[in-house]
């Protein structure tokens, strides 16, 4: 797994793993916007923040 970032910046990312299947992602020190592209395996997923805040993102990917 892989995070580019497009546009904007962030000091410090954390990442845990919540369990087998689902990381959680904190970011500190961000400049808005963000833009970010997480590369999953095949899977790519791009991400826009505008604002601080708790964001509960959930994304489901499927092995076909």
């Amino acid at each position: 797994d892989k995070i580019d970032i497009i546009k904007g910046n962030y000091a410090e990312i954390k990442n845990d793993k919540d369990t087998k299947y689902r990381s959680l992602f904190t970011f500190t020190g961000v400049e808005f916007p963000l833009q970010l592209k997480l590369v999953s395996g095949n899977d790519n997923i791009y991400l826009e923040l505008t604002e601080a805040g708790q964001w509960n993102i959930e994304i489901e990917l499927k092995n076909n």
